[in-house]
């Protein structure tokens, strides 16, 4: 996979996806995304959220979507083919940032291959504690906090730049630990890319579902501990 530039049709992406997702448990995903906070090993960090991604997608026909997703389909947000694929890319981005193309199951894809012939450390109590001191700051209810304004700040409990805490909160977003009412992550069922729709805004910072958190929605411990998180 990596290391050529290939295409494939958005069935081929689909299975490839939910073939990938055989390899990786829901252990492994946690555990080396705690692991990650600490140890700052990127290229672990995205599996979790790939992971929530995948377990909820189910085979479908391509169907295309409306206008905003540019005819994609409405269901994943896939192409009927999809035209060279760099994977190089993508696992490049993988390392530097942790990915950054959330709910591209063509990351995701990768993502979870090459997760799954990876090295696993498991997460200490340093890790989990880690976790939970950043789920404390990130707890915020005043109502201007959004994900873009808490990606500037720089927190204590993880080392890391604003690029990649712009990446921990679309993950943390797509798990459903930081979501709005209107607007929920995948922890519980898959959200239709002709759903996820963003903010009326010249320009959205974040992806979806964290582009619509505001600190007046709190943080979502209930998904964190479901995803064996806390």
């Amino acid at each position: 996979m990596v290391g050529e530039a290939t295409s494939a049709s958005h069935d081929e992406v689909i299975s490839g996806v939910l073939d990938a997702l055989e390899g990786v448990s829901s252990e492994d995903a946690t555990g080396c995304f705690l692991a990650s906070l600490t140890s700052r090993r990127l290229d672990l960090r995205s599996a979790l959220s790939s992971y929530v991604l995948a377990r909820r997608l189910e085979p479908h026909a391509f169907a295309k979507g409306p206008g905003h997703i540019s005819g994609a389909c409405a269901v994943c947000g896939v192409d009927e083919q999809e035209v060279e694929i760099d994977w190089d890319v993508m696992n490049f981005e993988r390392f530097k940032w942790g990915g950054v193309r959330r709910d591209d199951l063509t990351y995701v894809w990768l993502d979870l291959r090459q997760f799954a012939a990876a090295d696993h450390p498991p997460p200490t109590s340093a890790d989990r504690a880690t976790f939970g001191q950043l789920l404390d700051e990130l707890d915020d209810p005043s109502p201007t906090t959004t994900a873009a304004k808490t990606a500037g700040q720089r927190w204590s409990a993880i080392p890391s730049n604003k690029a990649e805490r712009e990446v921990l909160l679309d993950i943390l977003g797509v798990c459903s630990v930081l979501e709005s009412p209107e607007h929920r992550g995948f922890l519980d069922r898959w959200v239709p890319a002709a759903d996820r729709v963003l903010p009326p805004l010249r320009y959205v910072e974040r992806a979806y579902p964290v582009c619509w958190w505001r600190g007046e929605h709190g943080v979502n411990r209930s998904a964190a501990r479901s995803l064996g998180l806390l």
